[in-house]
C-alpha cells in the first residue's frame, strides 16, 4: 500500500513538470517572459541613476573634508575647471590610474583643479588614504567624504570615477572606468 502511494505521488509529481516543461516551451509564453524580462530590465535600470546621467547639469555643492579635518564644498572650486576623482586606496583600479593623473595633473597645473575624494567605504580611512598618496609620492591635496554626501550626490557608483566640471560649475564629462594618459588627456582638453 505504501508503495502504490509513493507511485502515484511520484507519477503526479512527474505529470506536473511535464505540463509545465510544455508550456514554457511555447512560443507565445517565451516571448511574453523575454518582453516582461526586458521590460523589468529596463524599468530597474531607468530607476538607478548613474554618474553620467548628469552630464550638463550643476555640480552639486557638496561638502568634503580636508586632510586638516577642514570643510571645503565645490563651491570653493567654482570658477576653475576642476576635475573630482573618486577613489579609495585598496582598489587596483584607482592604484593604476592615479599615477596617470598625478603626471597630468603637474602638466595641466595652471588651468585644472585636480581634487581626489577618498571615499570612506569597505574599510577605508582618511589616515590610509593619505597615507598612500604619500608613500606613492602622488602630489595631490588630500579630501575625503566622510559622510558619503559626494558619493551619493554624485550617484557614484563605482571606483575610480572621474568628474570633470568647467569653470562656471557645469558637468562636462564623466569616466567611471580605468582609462589611459591619451584618453584621460582629451577628456582635459575637452574641458
Amino acid at each position: 500500500m505504501k508503495n502504490s502511494k509513493k507511485i502515484l505521488s511520484c507519477s503526479i509529481l512527474f505529470g506536473s513538470m511535464l505540463v509545465l516543461a510544455a508550456g514554457c516551451q511555447s512560443p507565445s509564453t517565451s516571448s511574453t517572459t523575454t518582453s516582461t524580462a526586458t521590460t523589468t530590465a529596463t524599468t530597474t535600470t531607468a530607476k538607478e541613476k548613474r554618474t553620467t546621467d548628469l552630464i550638463g547639469e550643476t555640480m552639486p555643492n557638496v561638502t568634503i573634508i580636508t586632510a586638516d579635518s577642514k570643510e571645503k564644498t565645490s563651491a570653493d572650486f567654482k570658477g576653475k575647471k576642476t576635475v573630482y576623482v573618486a577613489w579609495a586606496s585598496w582598489c587596483p583600479d584607482c592604484q593604476q590610474e592615479l599615477p596617470i593623473l598625478n603626471e597630468l595633473r603637474k602638466e595641466y597645473q595652471d588651468t585644472i583643479e585636480f581634487v581626489p575624494v577618498n571615499l570612506l567605504v569597505k574599510g577605508e580611512t582618511p589616515e590610509k588614504g593619505h597615507a598612500y598618496l604619500k608613500d606613492n609620492q602622488l602630489e595631490f591635496n588630500y579630501y575625503s567624504d566622510k559622510d558619503k554626501n559626494f558619493q551619493k550626490a554624485l550617484e557614484i557608483h563605482s571606483i575610480p570615477t572621474m568628474i570633470f566640471v568647467d569653470q562656471d560649475g557645469k558637468i562636462k564629462n564623466v569616466i567611471d572606468d580605468v582609462k589611459d594618459k591619451a584618453t584621460i588627456d582629451e577628456a582635459l582638453k575637452g574641458l
